[in-house]
């Protein structure tokens, strides 16, 4: 998942959001036309797709239905883009979008009782299953309803905490899955406001990192930090001894 939240998390360095965005939060026609449907990788992620989801439960940190979901969803984008489908690949094809809408769906509200560090790794997996399967045209009344949640979510106080307040004032990993959430949570949504101020806080925090920009963050235990904010001194050029 690490690349996951890196691409979602450049995303918020651009400085206005295309309409068309929404349609390609993760994976452009292009990229998704490319990746290959044979191979290990392939086999890995089909498999996955193909297995048992078990329950949604945003709460648990360690879940796997998140990107279980997503494994759903890619493979139902890959598959959509094969030309000449037969009838029979096609009633395959359908049977993977219902089955990542529907675990996408189940998700919803299975956050309460659980801390925003859980939310921030498990959120940001369905947004994109969402994208992926296009929920919006497939089901317009749950995309509807996936929308009002997804945008109540990220102020939803769990724990004392939010999933903005999360990405604001942790710079460890609780900040860096809430805001890979957040931001694509903003994405799909098309809330330019919010994704431009979590623009702002992944600079402050990752690019343009100084000592007076430290004292807005509560750092925590340095070993979830970055180097570069764990207040150690710096070699030539700015890198960590």
């Amino acid at each position: 998942m690490s690349r996951l939240l890196i691409v979602v998390l450049l995303v918020a360095l651009l400085p206005t959001v295309p309409a068309q965005v929404a349609s390609s939060l993760w994976l452009s026609p292009a990229e998704l036309v490319g990746l290959p449907m044979s191979g290990a990788a392939w086999t890995r992620v089909k498999a996955a797709a193909d297995g048992a989801l078990s329950a949604a439960q945003i709460s648990d940190q360690n879940s796997k239905h998140d990107v279980l979901t997503l494994a759903v969803a890619l493979v139902y984008a890959r598959m959509n883009l094969v030309a000449n489908r037969t009838p029979a690949a096609d009633a395959v094809l359908a049977a993977y979008r219902a089955k990542a809408a529907q675990a996408i769906l189940s998700a919803i509200g299975t956050e309460a009782g659980g801390r925003t560090l859980a939310l921030g790794r498990n959120l940001v997996s369905y947004v994109i299953a969402a994208d992926l399967i296009q929920l919006r045209v497939y089901r317009p009344a749950d995309d509807m309803r996936f929308r009002a949640w997804l945008a109540a979510v990220r102020t939803r106080t769990l724990d004392g905490q939010t999933l903005i307040s999360t990405h604001e004032k942790r710079p460890n990993n609780w900040g860096t899955h809430a805001g890979a959430s957040r931001v694509a949570a903003d994405l799909y949504l098309g809330d330019t406001v919010d994704l431009a101020r979590a623009a702002t806080v992944f600079r402050v925090c990752r690019v343009q990192v100084g000592r007076a920009g430290l004292a807005v963050f509560e750092r925590g235990a340095s070993r979830h930090q970055p180097r570069l904010l764990q207040g150690r001194s710096h070699g030539r050029r700015g890198h960590p001894r």
